[in-house]
C-alpha cells in the first residue's frame, strides 16, 4: 500500500499522485519495482526496511538510508510488538518503507518544520510510545502478580514470562535506537544541519536514554522477582494439597468405623429395640473420632512450626 503527502504551510496534506513524502506498507512487488527504479533503492535496503530483526542504522550517509525500531499498537495481553523502519530521502522526496501501518500521519495532526521534521517526529513520538508501553507493562504486572497470589494454575506465570520477554525486547531495541540517534547527531553535525534539528537531535538522545533506563529496572525487577512468583504458585498448590491430605487423614478412621459397624452384626448386637439408641451412639463415636483426630493433627502441625521458629 502506498500513500502520498505533501507538506502543506507545515501540514500534511495526503496526495493522489506526486507527493514528495511517500509511505510504502507492506509493498506489493509492484510497488517494489517501483521504488528500485525510481528512487535508486536496492532490494536489500527495501528487504531491510521489512525486517523486525534488521538493527537500526545510518546505513548510507550519501544517499540517507536510516533504519528506526519501533514499538506496535498495544493490542491485548501481552501484545508488545516491534517492527522496523526505512527513511529515504532522494532528492527532494522522503520515502518510508514498513511492514506495519502504524497510522502515524493519519492520527497525529501536527505541524512541521521541514521534511527532515517529520522523521525527527516520528521518532519523538515512538519514544514516547515505548514509554507509554513500559507503564501498561508495569501495570499489567501489578494485576497478575495480584491474581498470581491466589492461583494454582501456570497461565498467569506464562504471562509474566511474556510480560518479561517483551520487556527485553523493548531493552535491546531502545539500546540500538539510542547508538542510531548517536550517528543520526553526527551525520547532523557534519552536514551542517540547523541548531534547531541538531537540539532535536539531543533531546531525543535524552529521552531514548530515559526509556532505556525505566526499562532495564523494569527488566531487572521482573528477573529477580519470577522465581519468588513461581514460588507462590507451588506454595498455593502444596496448601491445597495440605488440606486435602487433612481431610483424608480424618475420614480414614472414620471409614473404618463406619466399614465395622454398618454390618449385620451391629444389629445384632443391639438388638432390634435399641436400634435408634445404637446408631445414635455410633454417629456419636464418629463425631468424637473425626474431632480428635483434627485435634492431633492441629498440635502435631503447631509442634512442627515451633521447631522451625
Amino acid at each position: 500500500m502506498k500513500i502520498e503527502y505533501i507538506l502543506n504551510d507545515g501540514y500534511l496534506q495526503e496526495m493522489e499522485e506526486n507527493g514528495d513524502i511517500l509511505v510504502f506498507i507492506k509493498p506489493t512487488l509492484e510497488e517494489k519495482k517501483i521504488i528500485k527504479e525510481n528512487f535508486d533503492i536496492s532490494d536489500h535496503d527495501i528487504s531491510s526496511s521489512l525486517d523486525e530483526e534488521e538493527l537500526p542504522r545510518l546505513d548510507d550517509e550519501e544517499k540517507f538510508f536510516f533504519i528506526w525500531k519501533y514499538p506496535r499498537t498495544f493490542m491485548n495481553k501481552s501484545d508488545f510488538e516491534i517492527s522496523s523502519i526505512g527513511f529515504f530521502v532522494r532528492y527532494t522526496k522522503i520515502i518510508l518503507i514498513t511492514d506495519y501501518d502504524f497510522e502515524y500521519f493519519r492520527i497525529n495532526k501536527i505541524k512541521y518544520k521541514n521534511s527532515f521534521d517529520i522523521i525527527l517526529r516520528f521518532m519523538e513520538f515512538t519514544i514516547k510510545h515505548y514509554g507509554q508501553h513500559l507503564k501498561i507493562t508495569k501495570a499489567m504486572s501489578k494485576e497478575i502478580e495480584r491474581k498470581m497470589n491466589t492461583s494454582m494454575e501456570n497461565k498467569y506465570l506464562v504471562q509474566m514470562f511474556n510480560l518479561s520477554e517483551s520487556l527485553i525486547y523493548y531493552q535491546s531495541s531502545l539500546a540500538l535506537n539510542y547508538d542510531a540517534i548517536v550517528k543520526l547527531h553526527l551525520y547532523s553535525k557534519k552536514n551542517n544541519f540547523t541548531e534547531t534539528t541538531i537540539n532535536s537531535l539531543e533531546n531525543l538522545k535524552i529521552e531514548n536514554e530515559q526509556a532505556l533506563k525505566q526499562a532495564e529496572i523494569y527488566s531487572e525487577v521482573f528477573s529477580g522477582l519470577m522465581d519468588a512468583r513461581a514460588s507462590i504458585v507451588n506454595n498455593n498448590m502444596n496448601q491445597l494439597m495440605k488440606k486435602l491430605t487433612i481431610i483424608n487423614i480424618i475420614f480414614l478412621p472414620l471409614n473404618l468405623i463406619a466399614g465395622i459397624f454398618g454390618m449385620s452384626e451391629f444389629t445384632t448386637f443391639i438388638g432390634s429395640h435399641n436400634i435408634f439408641i445404637g446408631y445414635l451412639l455410633f454417629f456419636i463415636g464418629l463425631a468424637l473420632t473425626g474431632i480428635i483426630t483434627y485435634k492431633i493433627l492441629m498440635k502435631i502441625e503447631k509442634r512442627e512450626k515451633g521447631k522451625k521458629k
